[in-house]
């Protein structure tokens, strides 16, 4: 099929290495993002997953945090 599948994971406990470095041993291409904050505001980092591209979600991101620098 030629597909190239990314994977992106949001731990918000404890990290399971093996399942990563077995996606990775595969060619597939994990993102992981520690999350550590609010478990009620988890449901607003769903919105910052579904950018169609790294540089669109670095984006949001950089955009999100300035916002909240300034308050």
């Amino acid at each position: 099929m030629n597909a190239a599948p990314s994977v992106i994971i949001v731990q918000v406990g404890g990290a399971n290495h093996s399942f990563v470095t077995g996606l990775q041993g595969r060619g597939i291409e994990v993102m992981r993002y520690q999350f550590s904050g609010d478990y009620y505001s988890l449901p607003n980092v769903l919105n910052f997953l579904s950018a169609p591209s790294k540089n669109e979600l670095v984006t949001l991101i950089l955009e999100y945090h300035c916002l909240n620098v300034r308050r």
